[in-house]
């Protein structure tokens, strides 16, 4: 297996970030939406979860990504509202907190 990286050194902290916090426990599918890569995750502990992310082509900016992932959501009925902005092992953190 072959990785290439314009910031190497931070995919040897996310390889080391993984094996050294085997918290999350989940089941990852992934779909392709025209330029949209949507990942589907199932989180022991959590529940259901998507994530969607715009592969922007050279001519395109942030804000016409944000428009094309505005416009997906609105199509799957994902709420602004239901947006989270913290990693799953932060939910289960503050998850093990409360109890």
């Amino acid at each position: 297996c072959h990785f290439h990286s314009e910031n190497p050194f931070g995919l040897v902290k996310l390889i080391i970030f993984i094996s050294i916090n085997p918290k999350v426990k989940k089941t990852r599918w992934l779909y392709m939406v025209g330029q949209t890569r949507v990942h589907c995750d199932t989180v022991e502990g959590l529940g259901d979860f998507a994530e969607l992310e715009v592969v922007l082509e050279d001519n395109q900016s942030v804000e016409d990504g944000q428009l094309i992932a505005d416009d997906l959501m609105e199509k799957l009925g994902i709420e602004k509202t239901k947006l989270i902005k913290c990693a799953y092992m932060d939910l289960l953190d503050a998850q093990n907190k409360d109890q």
